[in-house]
């Protein structure tokens, strides 16, 4: 026999109960849930999806060497956030955003995920707020509270807190490196869509890069250096262009401007000459001194705010379709992943970054927008990882057969983007060092999703093995944020199976733009060649 928790209002119903807190019928039914022991036989499990979702569940018990039964605790660990907090939040019921967060979007390893993104957002407001604005894309009518029209406003508002409490100081250069290197990353890669040359967009790069590295030294030496090249002038007035096609373009209808519009004024009487390719030169561009912030005067920086929102707020409609959207959710597992739709959304991300890191580097004290920003990054990386992995693992569970590796790459270089970020800021401020638990998680994804993309065509049983063994080692680490020595040697485990190393290397050359100032070593190159990276 064997000690189980069941909800008693499931008991009562005798309905099965699915052991969250609350489950998920109280939490329809918004009654209290409460739990009670219970004896029952245990089952032989001889299919692998139910061993997986007994190791699964086995995650919610806290781990001392041997599992032990909780006697008066709930199975989750709950989290409350402080009094004085909960000014700046529009949901005091912040246990009932958390639930409904990882209930309607369920993560890979569900429970274990839960614990960690709850432990690392304690303290940090990108990752938080990310998450509350998640949750309320699926908030009832009901709850939406005064002075907000609908459930986009109110994720809109929430990433805004993200950037209430100023953690960014004159002496800062933590939103520069950031932002500066992803920008940076995307115009290596993607260049081209912003009209440069290959050789043109190879230069940009490496020039970002060491500027990022500049300005953690000095400003002043960085812009003079980037201000030497010629030709930054006119990548300037192609990026502002598709800035204005984010702002002013429906996302859904993704396209060049009509050679029929002549002229078209931005707020702040910025005025912009549209038509064809040859007339992006028509943008202004303010002096070589003043390069960095294209066609913004200092004295009108609220219209530069205006774009910037405008743009959050479009992503956020665009999560709110992909997340609540069968039909599209469908259709972007399909294959379709270079629509229009999901090119706007990846530009938007890549020109918020881009604009954010010039923002921070003209120091404005706006460095809510960086930390806005910041987490909206963190939340489309989140999605688009647990939108496609769990579609994924249902047609495995079904018989079906992946063979192309396209999907998990997808959420590979998600997942390492947020690796990198949140690494990075671990890296320039120690007050986040607790980051350290859901990179542990984040790594874990990593793991299973690089052994897939490697050995694909894989067989369903090997792609159940891969994810049971995943699984059972984040099991033996349920509790590892609690000693940062754990930490380290669950990193030595991983250098071990040497997942963690191709995860490094992957996630290295993709954070520097695959730059050619760094040689890569044997290794490298055997784990890009294995992933097809181009």
């Amino acid at each position: 026999m064997k000690l189980v928790y069941t909800c008693d209002y499931c008991i009562k119903r005798k309905r099965k109960c699915d052991r969250r807190l609350p489950c998920s019928l109280c939490l329809e039914k918004n009654i209290k849930c409460r739990y009670s022991q219970q004896e029952t036989v245990i089952k032989k499990y001889k299919r692998m999806e139910s061993r997986i979702r007994h190791l699964e569940m086995l995650l919610i018990m806290p781990f001392k060497h041997t599992w032990e039964h909780r006697t008066k605790e709930p199975p989750v660990e709950r989290y409350q956030l402080s009094n004085d907090l909960e000014y700046y939040l529009f949901c005091t019921n912040h246990d009932y955003l958390i639930d409904l967060r990882f209930q309607k979007l369920p993560s890979i390893f569900s429970y274990v995920s839960r614990e960690y993104f709850i432990e690392s957002a304690k303290q940090f407001w990108p990752l938080r707020f990310s998450l509350y604005a998640t949750a309320a894309l699926y908030l009832p009518d009901q709850l939406i509270p005064k002075g907000l029209n609908n459930r986009i406003e109110m994720a809109h508002a929430y990433l805004e807190k993200a950037g209430s409490f100023n953690f960014i100081n004159e002496n800062s250069h933590l939103a520069v490196l950031t932002l500066a290197q992803l920008a940076f990353t995307h115009l290596r890669k993607n260049g081209i869509k912003l009209g440069l040359d290959g050789k043109e967009a190879y230069l940009y790069a490496d020039m970002g890069l060491a500027f990022a590295k500049h300005l953690g030294m000095n400003t002043e030496a960085g812009l003079a250096k980037l201000s030497s090249f010629d030709y930054e002038r006119e990548n300037m007035r192609r990026t502002w262009w598709l800035l204005y096609n984010l702002y002013t373009i429906n996302p859904k209808k993704f396209s060049a401007i009509s050679s029929s519009d002549n002229q078209i004024f931005l707020p702040g009487n910025f005025y912009f000459e549209a038509g064809s390719p040859s007339d992006y030169y028509g943008i202004e561009i303010m002096s070589s001194s003043e390069w960095y912030i294209p066609c913004i005067p200092n004295q009108d920086f609220q219209a530069y705010r205006i774009i910037l929102h405008k743009i959050v707020h479009n992503i956020l409609n665009y999560v709110h379709l992909e997340l609540l959207n069968e039909t599209e959710n469908i259709r972007y597992i399909a294959g379709s992943l270079n629509s229009s739709l999901l090119e706007w959304y990846n530009n938007a991300i890549d020109i918020i970054h881009y604009h954010g890191r010039m923002l921070i580097s003209q120091n404005v004290k706006e460095p809510q927008l960086t930390w806005m920003v910041l987490s909206v990054y963190i939340m489309y990386n989140n999605a688009r990882v647990e939108l496609i992995i769990p579609s994924i693992m249902k047609n495995i569970i079904k018989g079906k057969k992946i063979e192309n590796s396209l999907y998990f790459k997808e959420a590979l270089q998600s997942c390492m983007a947020n690796i990198y970020v949140l690494e990075l800021i671990k890296t320039y401020n120690q007050q986040f060092e607790h980051l350290h638990a859901y990179i542990i998680y984040l790594l874990f994804v990593c793991a299973f999703l690089l052994q897939c993309c490697i050995k694909l065509p894989m067989s369903t049983l090997e792609i159940k093995q891969a994810y049971q063994k995943h699984v059972e080692l984040l099991s033996l680490h349920g509790k590892v944020f609690q000693r940062t020595e754990l930490y380290y040697k669950l990193i030595l485990e991983l250098e071990e199976m040497e997942l963690y190393q191709a995860v490094l290397a992957y996630g290295e050359f993709r954070a520097n733009g695959f730059s050619p100032l760094s040689k890569p070593t044997a290794f490298h190159v055997e784990m890009l060649n294995k992933l097809e990276i181009k």
